[in-house]
């Protein structure tokens, strides 16, 4: 009798498989080869300054970080916050380059350093902690050390070939922008000593323009790369992934519901993957296999909802609320409507012309763009992407378009007194429902009679 030989499987934990809110580790997924041969080219380009852009959750920094780790030995990540300062911003990237400088004082990592920049970079150092120590103590406006200058900065960064990724930077308030926007320019004016420094800001944005507004004469030596939201093929290879790692097997049924709901958005992909197994007790790659059913998706997307229940009427709220400047309230409700009535994921500029000029309504339609800036902005929440390949505009996620349309058939009914539970009930059937569909109808053949009854309720 033979002896059996057990398969050995290496084991993954499924936390680092399936990565919601943190870049993708083992199941990263490659982009669209335009945008990673654009990416690598500016990474590799002396003086090439970036922008990388696009729909929060599209995957953009687990696209930059994978395509660093071939280009870059070494690089800081500054993650922006609002209410950061300028001085803020200097502090945090001169910070992250104190451990390449302490490695190359011991000579761990094969690179020297000029002694002079050295022993700038260590003066500078204990100043700096100094002046945080005490700017923490008295609640002081964090002063920079004099000899801490956007340039010294810059050749910090250069002297040992590193690069200063500053994500998330359409969080930082417009007028420290603008000194940002300084900042790219001395990145790139050093680059002529060194050739490798070089300055890359995120932005969950829908243009290059609006993470930094840069000067006309850096247009040739910035670019700006857009990341476009993930397509169905590529949504499934996540899926795909963690099934090999972690030895899971989806149904047919329940990778389609996945990729339908995900909505070309890596981050909902991860979330709902790593939900199901966490509610099947799949922590690491299992020994014998499990089986993942449409049921199990339903119920990830269920707790999906609970968690995100706040966030997604903190994000309504912030899109129907009044202006300080004029009340448009009523204006970006109807607008609002048209998105959260048709059954299409996008709408054109015109589809929207066309039904909000319909009779009766007296829509403004000079201000139908304005509105759409707006609702595209933070103090909006967000709500509304343009994608600018298609010029198509649609809500940001379906999780927030079927909120607000349970808001807007809870409003509808005067009558409707219903608990927070009951809502979320309704909520995650409206859900379900969005994406059991087959027929997607056009804008233009929208029952326009049965909408002049739906409007927004005022809480």
């Amino acid at each position: 009798m033979q002896n059996q030989v057990k398969k050995i499987i290496k084991k993954y934990r499924v936390k680092d498989v399936f990565t919601p809110s943190t870049p993708a580790k083992h199941s990263f997924v490659e982009r669209e080869q335009k945008t990673s041969n654009s990416l690598v080219k500016a990474l590799s380009t002396p003086g090439k300054q970036i922008i990388i852009y696009g729909h929060s959750g599209s995957g953009k920094t687990s696209l930059l970080l994978k395509t660093l780790e071939r280009t870059y030995d070494k690089y800081i990540i500054t993650r922006c916050m609002e209410g950061m300062s300028f001085e803020n911003l200097i502090a945090d990237g001169f910070s992250g380059l104190g451990k390449y400088y302490t490695e190359e004082k011991t000579n761990t990592k094969g690179f020297k350093v000029a002694p002079e920049v050295s022993a700038s970079f260590l003066g500078i150092q204990a100043k700096l902690n100094m002046e945080m120590t005490s700017s923490a103590a008295e609640k002081q406006k964090l002063l920079l050390p004099p000899q801490l200058t956007p340039q010294q900065l810059a050749k910090f960064f250069g002297e040992i070939k590193a690069c200063w990724v500053l994500e998330d930077f359409h969080k930082i308030h417009p007028s420290e922008k603008k000194k940002a926007s300084q900042l790219m320019k001395v990145f790139m004016d050093t680059s002529v000593e060194y050739e490798d420094v070089k300055l890359i800001a995120i932005g969950a944005v829908n243009a290059g323009r609006l993470v930094i507004e840069y000067d006309k004469e850096m247009n040739n030596r910035v670019s700006e790369i857009h990341v476009p939201l993930m397509n169905s093929e590529q949504l499934r290879k996540i899926i795909l992934k963690g099934e090999d790692l972690l030895n899971i097997n989806f149904s047919y049924d329940a990778i389609d519901k996945i990729v339908n709901i995900s909505s070309g958005l890596a981050s909902i992909c991860h979330q709902l993957c790593l939900n199901i197994c966490f509610n099947r007790d799949i922590m690491e790659t299992s020994d014998l296999g499990e089986k993942l059913t449409v049921s199990d998706v339903d119920a990830a997307i269920e707790e999906y909802i609970e968690e995100r229940s706040d966030t997604l009427k903190s994000q309504f709220d912030k899109a129907v609320k009044k202006n300080k400047k004029e009340d448009n309230t009523n204006e970006i409700k109807e607008l609002l409507s048209v998105f959260c009535r048709t059954d299409t994921a996008e709408i054109t500029y015109e589809e929207l012309q066309t039904y909000l000029s319909t009779p009766p309504k007296k829509f403004p339609l000079h201000k139908v763009k304005n509105y759409l800036n707006e609702l595209q902005a933070p103090d909006r929440g967000e709500v509304i992407v343009l994608d600018n390949h298609s010029g198509k505009y649609s809500i940001c996620d379906p999780f927030v378009k079927s909120y607000a349309k349970c808001k807007i058939k809870q409003s509808g009914n005067l009558n409707m007194n219903i608990s927070a539970q009951h809502f979320k009930s309704i909520l995650f059937d409206e859900i379900l429902a969005a994406f059991h569909k087959q027929i997607h109808l056009d804008v233009n053949n929208l029952d326009i009679e049965s909408m002049e009854n739906f409007d927004f309720d005022e809480d």
